[in-house]
């Protein structure tokens, strides 16, 4: 009898079990049909300490031939956002950390998944998914899948990263369909349309397409915005098409102020030989006001643009003068290079028997700043010039180049006739002097200049 007893407790406790487990089986598949929610899936956030994602281990590698029909459509792309969105209990290092991770995991389940980050409430996690999302498509065999979800964010208006997006897209070189997005992109009017107009810009600074043109275009003639309106001139310069650079030569002869000084920025920003042909001539027609003037003459064209024109003897003098004043009042404003081959350029014009251009051009040379031994040299042998007028101008502009270097030729002019010169030469060699300028030194104590034998002694006694 306690036998029986035993296999009937046993029994049913197996039934119990039975019934238990088509429970769970009857839930799990009532769970499986019902709607998609929009619900966030959490992920252990002990997982994301790991190399490799366990949400990617199973993914296709990337030397299996991705099917046409795996592309998600728009659609999709709006269904993977509420079936895997990133998870509410990962704060946002957590989320960012996520993107990094993910970025060097090529797959389809990691495109999906970044697509997710696309709709995070923190717009720099959104960034940083885009840009992941870009680096996967340009390094795999999924380019033309992700680039087809990142032209459908940018042709959503309602998407709000969609400039993140066309600037992503841009960088694919698919020129021809990245393009075709921008109609759709450049239709809104006031701040908004500015804005679009600005990160269409910055799409368009990718493309190499000539059917860029229009666009920028279409931006020169709607945008109010003087920076929108520069950055297209910049990329059309940049460009350096036939169509472009009649568009940039045209628009120097504007009467538009503002349309001049775009088009001369540009073009003397790229300096491509082509270019610096078109500037050149509108100098020598005396096309350019100016403003425009001081903007080549702080560009890297500068030394190729006005070494032509200050070595053409077609070119009037007081036209050379003019462009040498403004050289040496905007050229300094340069960089190092620029004004170090503005220094070659004018190196010629102190050999020119036209004493009024060399004197200016010694003038401008002091002005100008290229390197500092160089230029010294340049204007040393006129510290000894017959013409006090270029000499003097000559010791002047010498003084913005003295150094431990350059200071040996000042000694030379501790004589001079002209008191200016020969008490600014002791003044500016003073700090360089040493004990090989002993016997120099010791000549000027007997100097009929009292300044001069006070100095001399001066620096003697700190020899």
């Amino acid at each position: 009898m306690k036998a029986i007893k035993k296999s009937h407790i046993l029994i049913g406790l197996l039934c119990a079990v039975l019934a238990i487990a088509v429970a769970i089986t009857a839930f799990s598949l009532n769970r499986k049909n019902q709607p998609v929610t929009n619900q966030m899936v959490s992920i252990d956030t002990k997982k994301l300490s790991n190399q490799t994602d366990d949400r990617v281990a199973d993914a296709p590698i990337l030397d299996q031939q991705v099917s046409v029909e795996k592309i998600p459509t728009e659609d999709q792309v709006q269904i993977a956002a509420t079936e895997e969105t990133r998870p509410d209990e990962l704060n946002d290092t957590d989320r960012f950390n996520d993107v990094l991770r993910l970025r060097n995991q090529p797959s389809e389940k990691t495109i999906q998944l970044l697509v997710n980050y696309l709709y995070d409430e923190n717009i720099d996690i959104v960034a940083e998914a885009m840009d992941a999302l870009a680096y996967v498509g340009m390094n795999s065999k999924f380019k033309e899948m992700v680039f087809d979800i990142l032209k459908q964010k940018a042709s959503d208006k309602d998407y709000p990263a969609r400039g993140n997006a066309l600037i992503a897209a841009a960088r694919f070189d698919m020129d021809e369909q990245f393009l075709s997005i921008l109609p759709g992109f450049l239709i809104e009017k006031g701040d908004q349309g500015e804005e679009d107009m600005t990160l269409a810009l910055r799409a368009l600074s990718f493309v190499k397409s000539p059917d860029l043109f229009p666009y920028l275009n279409q931006i020169i003639d709607q945008s109010q915005n003087q920076q929108n309106q520069k950055m297209a001139y910049g990329i059309m310069a940049r460009y350096d098409s036939v169509e472009s650079n009649q568009f940039l030569e045209d628009m120097l002869g504007s009467s538009n102020d503002e349309n001049q000084k775009n088009s001369t920025w540009a073009l003397s920003r790229a300096n491509k030989p082509e270019q610096n042909l078109i500037l050149e001539d509108a100098l020598t027609q005396q096309q350019l006001k100016k403003e425009s003037v001081a903007l080549v003459a702080a560009s890297p064209s500068a030394a190729e643009v006005f070494g032509n024109i200050l070595n053409n003897d077609a070119i009037e003098t007081d036209q050379k003068l003019y462009y040498l004043d403004v050289i040496a009042a905007n050229t300094v404003n340069a960089g190092l290079k620029v004004r170090d081959d503005m220094k070659d350029a004018l190196e010629p014009l102190l050999d020119s028997d036209n004493r009024e251009l060399k004197l200016e051009a010694i003038r401008t040379l002091g002005k100008v700043g290229g390197d500092i031994e160089d230029t010294a040299n340049l204007l040393e042998p006129e510290l000894q010039s017959s013409d006090q007028e270029i000499k003097e101008q000559a010791f002047f502009s010498y003084s913005s180049y003295v150094s431990r270097k350059t200071y040996k030729p000042l000694l030379d002019l501790l004589w001079d006739d002209n008191e200016k010169i020969r008490r600014g030469a002791i003044a500016m060699a003073a700090n360089y002097i040493d004990s090989s300028d002993t016997e120099q030194l010791m000549k000027a104590l007997k100097h009929d200049d009292e300044f001069m034998r006070e100095q001399a002694e001066l620096i003697l006694g700190k020899l």
